[in-house]
């Protein structure tokens, strides 16, 4: 119970020195100022955490980060630097995510071309079902070529399949499996 009690206090020291650096402090002026530029920016008040309606995203995100200081200086000239860490956990967590909405607009665009890309290729060379099926009848040729020519080396079987098909030895190669094993 000692040792527990001896590494919290120690904890709590580790926090209250970081609390009083100069680090700590430059970086909730970081965000407290680009928090405050945003809410120029949108034209929103500093004090609306209450009304979030009617903001922007990017607005309310700025008010949460100012919350987040503001309880955070409290909580540590409180005393309680456990608290004051959650609150600069909140606060770094609200700023990433407010970071993160600067490329929800290129995500969604590149999701859009995904979609189409992978709509395109199942168009051109069918669907992974449809694949399956296609190398099953692949297989199934090359069985069959096999118990009739069983003197027929690997590559012979695939030239023959590829012509059947349409495709190249090479393809045929890839997704059948070697009737000679």
């Amino acid at each position: 119970m000692t040792k527990r009690r001896m590494s919290t206090e120690q904890m709590q020291d580790v926090l209250r020195q970081m609390a009083e650096t100069d680090f700590a402090e430059q970086t909730n002026q970081h965000y407290q100022n680009e928090a405050q530029r945003v809410l120029k920016e949108e034209g929103a008040p500093e004090d609306a955490l209450s009304t979030r309606g009617g903001l922007t995203p990017r607005a309310r995100d700025a008010i949460e980060v100012l919350a987040c200081i503001k309880a955070a200086r409290a909580s540590a000239d409180n005393g309680r630097f456990d608290l004051a860490q959650a609150h600069a956990a909140k606060m770094d967590a609200v700023a990433m995510r407010a970071h993160m909405r600067l490329f929800e607009a290129d995500v969604a665009r590149g999701q859009k071309i995904l979609a189409g890309s992978r709509r395109g290729h199942e168009m051109t060379y069918g669907t992974p079902d449809e694949k399956a099926q296609k190398y099953q009848k692949y297989q199934g040729y090359i069985d069959q070529l096999h118990r009739d020519h069983p003197d027929w080396k690997r590559g012979e079987l695939n030239e023959k399949a590829a012509s059947e098909f349409s495709v190249s030895a090479k393809t045929i190669e890839r997704h059948t499996e070697n009737p000679h094993k």
